[in-house]
């Protein structure tokens, strides 16, 4: 890809759009978490609400009507969730001597680190907003603070049970990887983000697939690792533990404590791990015209002005708009589980 705008020649408008889709189409691929909810847009001048209105379903009673009595009514419930679109900016200066005695095009490496930037802000966004949840499920017990057990088959029938009594759908279509918000089609199935340090742990559940064992590989999700039961399992280091959350730890069982690999066993405390499940409808993602991209902002080098008069520095940035917001609880859950030490394990 041709990304020679490291001179700075020619209009500065048309450089700048010609980067902002040359970010944009470095930053799809690296979005994870934000694939997996519904896609919206809010137009230029037009605020930086959205507001989604759920209307809850009629209970199902099955009871028959009377000969000629009035059934009872019922009350139509409205739900309504709003999202805020916040800014999000960056930028870095080039200098003259760069510009002039670099051998290399200094643009490219620069718009990729945009783009690396624009991705996990968005990732961090997207998975800060599921991670708050209110619905949530432990490897054992009722309390973070008293887990002692890290994943299991078990534990993701038990989520999968939740999802079909809440008649939650299956997944079957996300974001898709080029430029612009389209939707790919993906196998229906449930989708479990988690931290990649589960990874072991998830291999090791009862039947798991490993993603070599899928009838198509090349289908395989960003960063997906298997599945387990009818979920898929991604990971992003978004997905972040809790630190020393819980107190006891299994005498049996070696956890990673404090981010590091740990004997926690006899009493110390163990890093907390989530799971967040997901189901079609959970959360949604917003940004400013229906697109991922962002603003490219370039002010060449030589171009002097009164804090920079002899025309020293060149800058290259970036802003964007985006939001993230649970819309149903009904649709998610967070299971929340031990890491396992793989290193002072049998396996």
């Amino acid at each position: 890809m041709d990304t020679n705008t490291a001179t700075f020649s020619g209009p500065i408008a048309a450089q700048e759009r010609k980067a902002a889709s040359h970010i944009k189409f470095y930053t799809m691929p690296k979005l994870i978490a934000s694939k997996f909810g519904d896609q919206h847009g809010i137009p230029n001048n037009e605020g930086d609400e959205l507001k989604f209105t759920y209307w809850e379903f009629f209970p199902v009673t099955g009871a028959p009507t009377i000969e000629g009595v009035t059934p009872t009514s019922v009350p139509m419930v409205r739900r309504n969730v709003t999202l805020r679109l916040l800014q999000y900016s960056t930028w870095t200066i080039i200098t003259d001597w760069v510009n002039d005695l670099h051998p290399d095009n200094v643009m490219k490496p620069i718009l990729k680190n945009l783009s690396d930037w624009q991705a996990q802000t968005i990732e961090l966004l997207t998975c800060t907003t599921l991670l708050s949840g209110l619905n949530v499920v432990y490897g054992n017990g009722s309390t973070r603070i008293g887990l002692t057990t890290t994943i299991s088959r078990s534990l993701v029938a038990r989520v999968e049970e939740i999802f079909e009594l809440n008649d939650a759908r299956k997944l079957t279509e996300m974001v898709g990887p080029s430029r612009d918000i389209d939707t790919t089609a993906i196998p229906e199935s449930y989708i479990a983000l988690t931290h990649p340090s589960m990874k072991d742990d998830i291999e090791h559940c009862y039947n798991f697939v490993p993603v070599r064992k899928y009838g198509n590989a090349q289908k395989a999700l960003t960063n997906e690792i298997g599945s387990v039961e009818g979920t898929r399992f991604c990971t992003t280091r978004f997905m972040k533990p809790w630190a020393s959350a819980a107190t006891t730890a299994s005498a049996q069982t070696t956890f990673r404590a404090a981010g590091v690999d740990t004997n926690v066993s006899g009493g110390a405390s163990a890093d907390v791990y989530p799971i967040v499940f997901l189901a079609e409808g959970a959360f949604a993602c917003a940004n400013l015209n229906q697109t991922k991209g962002g603003k490219v902002k370039m002010k060449p080098v030589d171009q002097a002005d009164s804090g920079d008069p002899l025309g020293q520095r060149g800058t290259v940035g970036l802003k964007f708009y985006f939001g993230a917001t649970v819309l149903s609880d009904l649709y998610m859950v967070r299971a929340e589980v031990l890491c396992t030490n793989p290193t002072k394990q049998p396996w």
